[in-house]
């Protein structure tokens, strides 16, 4: 196939850009971009500073409620404790059917100490006698409360002076009131230990209690009766709405079991339901307050339950397209209080201005978009009418229209590019003959290679061929053959079998993953005889990685692939007499290690019958000595030696 139509096969068509659109585009991206990123900094930076303040003032809240409640609690335990060792003093008693002046005086100043208190009440255990001191939050008054025989066991509230001393009689209850029915009394009864009791509604409607209550008993463990100071939830209550925390945030403490003890929105504990006679506690997930149940319904699900919150966390979650901020920490003490403190706010609350600041930064974009589009489409048109002109002249270029020049721009820029274009065209006319030369002659080349070489696209379609691949496959291009197909087309088999070669191995398709491909294996048959080819297939990419086509170049092995096979069989040959010599010299070998071990077994036996000689000539009684032909004596046994030493020195003299 000629070479120019390789040339069309593989271009490229780009997609096109209009340089007006794109100038355009660079405006507007560049504005948008700055105040996007600007704005983006600062809605992030708001952001960032938004939570770094919401947790700081969480925690702070939270350390002043657990402060706080510490403070009232501990009070309540205190002036508990205070009473229980007043009666061990002898300062009280429980001895409640008549008046105690100098105990009613005792407690009367501890309710003025302790202003958190609501309650103090004792409860005899012999007849359900009640003697109390309560303050009353309408006035702040402390009236002193007895429950006895003398009343019929209604409770009579009575007036008290500057001093603590029962004044003018105030109302009397209607209703009897037993206080070992009450839940201070039997709760520290049944625990038989200073305890926190249950959170209880008080007699008068609105008024929640929890008791720091302890039993009273003799020396001999005898039962007297309780002790106990009641703290009012509602002191509570209104010291967390006093907290300024945000609009909508809310503190609340809880039990473990999920019941409500207070809450910044003074919602109750207790609440009347439907079909029960009597006021039930409240539990948070149905809290009336939509912030609350919230996080509450968040930490239950989160923890699995409120047991297994162990330890103080800040957390984030979001729930109906709201974020929320939370604290969450454990309270508890030695005496069986178990509570959460948590702490919930809306990120809304503190987003009003940055959503603000979004609002106006989204507005600048758009203005800034409207600008910038306006400026870009002016600069656009004013830069781009010279370089149309260039296009024009390109084009004319493009069907080889050399001889018309480009008039020059009064934009320097621009009257520089037209007079290198101008020179660029008569350069491109002289490459453009150079290089029809050379395709003339490469095609020449190519065509008269004594090897086959052909170029195919990703397809499968071939780009071109050359005579001597005609030659060598038998026929020319075949446009219809699928890559599947080539194998059947041109009669490829795997070489001396009769299976034809599989498409997928075929070094064209195996090339087409990115590598370089040498292959041996393959037949050819044509006209009754089989070819073996020698296949070399390598990709070809452009400038973005992908491939342009796949060069494939093959000749005919057959007559080296004859001459490799009588190579191999004459080896073979080789190897075979080879490894006879081999055994033969190995039994050789074998035979001469055999007459080796003999005789050194031999020598073995000689060595030691001539060392058993020796030793019987030397121990011989007999005289034995040899001499060698120059008179040396070479042996003497012992006989000779013992001899020697007895004859006289001129005797030895003459034989020596």
């Amino acid at each position: 196939m000629p070479l120019p139509r390789f040339a069309s096969k593989t271009s490229q068509h780009q997609p096109k850009i209009s340089l007006r659109r794109l100038l355009v585009a660079s405006f507007v991206l560049q504005i948008v971009a700055g105040v996007g990123i600007v704005g983006y900094l600062s809605f992030r930076n708001g952001d960032k500073a938004v939570e770094d303040l919401a947790e700081k003032l969480i925690a702070e809240t939270g350390k002043r409620v657990e402060e706080k409640l510490i403070s009232f609690l501990e009070h309540t335990q205190w002036v508990n404790q205070l009473n229980a060792e007043a009666i061990e003093r002898g300062e009280l008693n429980l001895q409640l059917e008549k008046p105690q002046p100098r105990g009613e005086k005792f407690l009367w100043q501890q309710m003025r100490s302790f202003k958190s208190i609501q309650w103090i009440s004792f409860g005899a255990e012999k007849s359900g006698e009640y003697l109390g001191i309560w303050r009353n939050p309408t006035h702040n008054s402390l009236q002193i409360v007895a429950a006895n025989k003398s009343s019929n066991f209604h409770s009579i509230y009575y007036a008290t002076d500057g001093n603590g001393t029962r004044t003018a009689k105030l109302k009397a209850e209607p209703r009897t009131y037993d206080a070992r029915l009450r839940p201070w009394y039997k709760e520290a009864v049944a625990a038989n230990k200073p305890i926190w009791t249950s959170i209880y509604p008080g007699f008068t409607p609105g008024t929640v209690f929890i008791a720091a209550s302890q039993p009273i008993r003799a020396r001999n463990g005898k039962l007297l009766g309780v002790s106990a100071v009641d703290f009012s939830l509602s002191e509570l209550q209104q010291y967390l709405h006093r907290i300024k925390l945000s609009k909508t945030g809310q503190i609340f403490a809880l039990e473990r079991s999920g019941l409500l003890v207070a809450s910044s929105s003074q919602e109750s504990p207790f609440r009347k339901m439907s079909g029960k006679p009597q006021l039930q506690r409240v539990n948070v997930l149905d809290s009336q307050t939509p912030v609350i149940r919230t996080a509450a319904k968040y930490l239950y699900e989160n923890f699995g339950g409120f047991d297994d919150i162990l330890l103080r966390q800040q957390l984030q979650f979001s729930r109906d397209g709201e974020e929320y901020f939370v604290e969450v920490l454990p309270f508890s003490d030695v005496y069986g209080l178990n509570w959460l403190i948590a702490i919930a706010v809306p990120e809304s609350d503190f987003m009003g201005q940055i959503n603000k600041n979004t609002r106006t930064t989204i507005l600048l974009c758009w203005a800034a978009l409207l600008l910038s589009t306006i400026a870009g489409v002016l600069t656009a048109r004013w830069v781009t009418l010279p370089l149309l002109r260039l296009n024009e002249a390109a084009k004319d270029i493009a069907i080889r229209e050399f001889d018309r020049p480009v008039a020059v721009s009064r934009l320097e820029e621009v009257g520089e590019l037209a007079h290198s274009f101008n020179e660029m065209a008569a350069q491109l006319k002289q490459s453009f003959q150079a290089l029809a030369e050379s395709e003339e002659k490469f095609a020449k080349l190519v065509e008269n290679l004594p090897v086959g070489v052909s170029a195919m696209t990703p397809g499968g379609a071939f780009i071109f061929i050359n005579s001597a691949g005609e030659q060598i496959l038998g026929r020319g291009e075949m446009p219809d053959a699928t890559a599947q197909e080539l194998p059947q087309a041109y009669q490829i088999y795997i070489a001396g079998t009769n299976q034809l070669y599989p498409a997928e191995q075929m070094p064209f398709v195996r090339a087409l993953s990115g590598l370089e491909v040498i292959a041996e294996d393959m037949d050819i048959r044509r006209d009754g005889k089989n070819i073996r080819l020698e296949v070399r297939a390598l990709p070809v990419f452009d400038g973005a990685g992908n491939i342009l086509y796949v060069l494939t170049v093959f000749k005919d092995i057959t007559a080296r692939k004859h001459a490799e096979q009588i190579l191999t069989d004459y080896n073979r040959t080789l190897e075979i007499e080879v490894v006879d010599r081999t055994i033969e010299l190995a039994s050789i070998n074998a035979r001469l290690q055999l007459e080796i071990e003999e005789r050194r077994q031999a020598e073995k036996i000689i060595r030691q019958e001539r060392d058993f000689n020796l030793k019987i000539i030397e121990n011989s009684p007999i005289f034995f000595v040899a001499i060698d032909s120059e008179g040396k004596i070479l042996l003497a046994n012992n006989s000779i030696w013992k001899l020697w030493a007895i004859l006289p020195q001129k005797l030895q003299a003459k034989i020596t």
